[in-house]
């Protein structure tokens, strides 16, 4: 029988994210997102085609999402590095910070698919209504925010994505908004995948797991990377044990499972 997060063995404690795997994952942010802006400075000068830009911006979005969930559990707004905390990625002129989604993040862990859960508004609903939802998540997202007095949204924080979002589509012209528009379909695409087909499934809302084909596993376990893939395809069991890194779900989840039934 599993121990729950609540009352951990030490055999069950080694299974959890450290303070080291913080310090990873945030470097590895911090090098995806290097790559984002880039694409934005480089394209009026050195334009990609449409094809190289939406395979670069699919492959290096999903890993910078997939990977900020993953530091939602591990460090507090106070422990992450400065610039993660920025979330200097332009998704939209005004954009809530890491501080403010992990709050919304943890409100989805408590309410997961219900109609109290933050997210709802993405998997609630059916496909079209929740990948509507998913297409302006930022903004609802930051709505929610401004509407919800117990979230205090850092102003000077907001100010500077906002002079980050201004800036590069003065910069960039008519490039800003080529790369702009591949940014914001993947991030919705990515929401969409991540929080409805998560959370409903055959008419249900719940937590599920995503079983894949062995090749298609094996190629986006390649291309995204192990803790990005594990979150995604065992995430039943990591809502069960969010603290667990995301590489140990496998681990888990056969006997998890087994033990539900």
């Amino acid at each position: 029988m599993l121990t729950p997060d609540k009352k951990p063995t030490p055999k069950f404690d080694v299974l959890y994210y450290t303070a080291v795997d913080g310090r990873r994952f945030g470097w590895e942010v911090g090098a995806v997102n290097i790559v984002l802006i880039s694409l934005f400075l480089n394209q009026p000068f050195y334009p990609l085609p449409w094809w190289a830009l939406a395979i670069t911006i699919n492959i290096a979005l999903v890993r910078w999402l997939l990977l900020m969930h993953e530091l939602f559990h591990i460090q507090s707004h106070a422990d992450a590095h400065p610039l993660i905390r920025l979330l200097l990625v332009p998704f939209t002129p005004v954009n809530i910070g890491y501080a403010e989604y992990r709050q919304l993040h943890m409100g989805h862990h408590r309410y997961a698919a219900t109609a109290d859960d933050p997210d709802a508004f993405h998997i609630r609903g059916g496909h079209l209504r929740s990948l509507l939802g998913a297409l302006f998540f930022p903004e609802v997202s930051t709505l929610k925010c401004l509407a919800d007095p117990e979230i205090r949204i850092n102003g000077p924080e907001l100010m500077m994505r906002l002079a980050l979002f201004v800036g590069l589509a003065w910069l960039g012209g008519a490039a800003f908004w080529s790369v702009w528009v591949w940014l914001r379909i993947n991030y919705m695409i990515s929401i969409w995948v991540f929080f409805h087909h998560l959370h409903y499934r055959g008419g249900a809302y719940g937590t599920f797991a995503l079983p894949l084909p062995g090749v298609l596993a094996s190629v986006l376990k390649r291309v995204y990377g192990k803790p990005v893939f594990y979150a995604t395809i065992h995430h039943d069991v990591h809502h069960r044990y969010p603290k667990v890194a995301a590489v140990n779900l496998p681990a888990l989840a056969d006997e998890w499972r087994r033990d539900s039934q």
